[in-house]
């Protein structure tokens, strides 16, 4: 029933609670048949205008995920567009002619392109099952899934590896920070960082091996406070480290790949949840942000530092100083493995 005037009305006609004392009442069904006429003493409860508030509020919040979705989207594109511009860009700055840039295109530059071709294979095989996750586990379960979705990520991502670290001078070369004072350390500490971020899905290792029965949860702690995509901004974090200790235009291209792949994927991603978990993910968003610590600073969550208190974070520390330990050897990869 509506009042109106458009004041807000609870309860039957018995029992009312209005904006205002002793005001007219004309309640009405949906239908518009008035049911009752007279005056009744009410009690000061809600006024219109709070309510007009609360729900400007909430569209406040919803447009705000979904301007981060739009965001993510865009990003992506812009990557893309950048992967694909900066080597004709680079070429065009050396060449002299236009056969000199057709010359420069298909031999110091084409493995721009070859890993890109790469990384949207991967994307491709990665993102698709992402995507047919709901119906797959339908036919095979949750468990089988994650072994088939690591059999057919795992080889791709090595691929790609292997391709960077082999052609990672490859094209021109714009800065050189080795001799910075600092920077040997600076670019360490971010790489590490990114690592944190990139792998939260280890806070559960038993899960990610497949040896625990895997059960879905929107998580909302830990750095899942900072950013509900800790795997994007990881990611950010790498490129921006690796691109600028190495210095050539290769980096930036297979950054602009990882990027595009990882925004595109923080925009399906939350798609895909939201078609899934309807309103309970729509809250989950308003509560959280895509940018790092934007719903810390403006009051939506608040840092626990013992939910970083996790016997995962050694896991994953662990995983870091080994990596390091290996790194000289990966960085033999053109020599072990014929790219």
């Amino acid at each position: 029933m509506e009042l109106e005037k458009n004041r807000i009305v609870y309860g039957s006609s018995n029992l009312c609670f209005v904006s205002g004392g002793v005001v007219p009442l004309r309640l009405r069904c949906s239908s518009g048949r008035q049911l009752a006429v007279g005056r009744r003493r009410c009690s000061v409860q809600l006024s219109a205008e709070t309510i007009d508030d609360e729900q400007r509020d909430t569209d406040s919040r919803t447009a705000k995920w979904k301007a981060e979705g739009d965001f993510a989207l865009k990003a992506a594109f812009a990557n893309i567009a950048a992967g694909l511009l900066i080597p004709a860009l680079a070429a065009s700055y050396q060449a002299g002619s236009l056969e000199e840039f057709i010359t420069l295109m298909s031999t110091r530059y084409v493995s721009h392109y070859e890993l890109l071709a790469l990384l949207l294979a991967f994307g491709t095989a990665h993102s698709g099952l992402a995507s047919l996750r709901a119906t797959v586990t339908e036919v095979i379960g949750e468990r089988l899934y994650r072994v088939g979705f690591a059999f057919v990520s795992i080889p791709w991502a090595v691929l790609n590896i292997g391709f960077f670290i082999a052609h990672r001078y490859d094209g021109m070369q714009l800065w050189r920070i080795q001799g910075v004072p600092g920077a040997p350390e600076a670019v360490w500490i971010s790489a590490a960082l990114s690592f944190y971020l990139l792998y939260p899905a280890t806070f559960n290792l038993l899960e990610i091996a497949a040896v625990q029965k895997p059960t879905f949860r929107i998580y909302e702690t830990g750095i899942m406070r900072i950013t509900r995509h800790p795997q994007l901004w990881g990611q950010v974090l790498w490129c921006i480290c690796h691109s600028a200790w190495i210095g050539t235009t290769m980096p930036l291209v297979a950054s602009a790949g990882l990027l595009a792949h990882h925004f595109l994927g923080a925009w399906n991603g939350d798609r895909r949840l939201r078609l899934k978990y309807g309103k309970e993910w729509e809250e989950y968003a308003e509560r959280t942000s895509l940018l790092p610590f934007e719903a810390v600073l403006d009051g939506r969550q608040k840092l626990d530092i013992r939910e970083f208190l996790k016997p995962a974070y050694i896991g994953v520390t662990a995983f870091i100083l080994g990596l390091s330990k290996a790194h000289p050897i990966m960085l033999r990869a053109k020599e072990i493995i014929p790219f």
